[in-house]
């Protein structure tokens, strides 16, 4: 992927909501992805999951995500084959990429499924350098400073859309981004190639 220009390439912005900060012990409870390329096709990827233990009241505080509305929605193995499956050949990006793509890693180790060694890109990171001087880069901030506009902060489709209008605004910084390569990209932005199995696994 790195040597491919921009234009010829997949990506897909996710966000999970959890039971908490720690992958290890923690489980995911909503996923949200949308798929898109450079000529403006999107397709989408979203659901509750029944976590198999209760929801603490300081996650739900911040997701708006109680038992009552995961107790009748699929466990996590009946979801993640399709969303592995959904991401499979693209660039993933979020937002604070390492809570996410560690999740994704954990959870797949626990479940014993195998991880395609995608690419990842933080769209903190970019913000950074696009947008520089913002006294936070929490999405939400960005999103309010910049013009985006979030339906519904902390739930995961509305933040991985938020993810994706971000990465296209910060695309929209460099001139002729389009003929770019993704490792042009990577230079351009000051980042350094970083991919799920290689960074994201258990343990590292």
């Amino acid at each position: 992927m790195l040597n491919k220009p921009l234009s010829s390439l997949s990506f897909t912005a996710f966000d999970f909501e959890t039971t908490g900060l720690y992958p290890d012990k923690d489980r995911i409870i909503e996923i949200g992805a949308v798929k898109f390329d450079l000529k403006g096709d999107e397709y989408r990827f979203s659901g509750l999951i029944n976590p198999g233990v209760s929801i603490p009241s300081g996650a739900s505080a911040v997701n708006n995500i109680y038992d009552k509305d995961v107790a009748d929605k699929p466990p996590i193995e009946e979801i993640m084959p399709a969303f592995i499956n959904f991401v499979d050949d693209s660039v993933l990006i979020a937002h604070n990429i390492g809570f996410d793509a560690s999740f994704l890693m954990q959870t797949n180790e626990r479940l014993g499924l195998k991880t395609p060694d995608l690419i990842c890109l933080d769209t903190i990171l970019l913000a950074k350098q696009y947008f520089k001087g913002l006294y936070s880069y929490s999405l939400e901030n960005i999103s309010k400073a910049i013009g985006i506009n979030i339906e519904n902060a902390h739930r995961a489709e509305d933040d991985a859309e938020a993810c994706m209008k971000l990465f296209l605004k910060c695309l929209k910084k460099i001139p002729d981004y389009s003929y770019l390569e993704l490792k042009g990209l990577l230079k351009h932005s000051g980042l350094r190639k970083k991919t799920l199995v290689q960074n994201y696994a258990a343990g590292r």
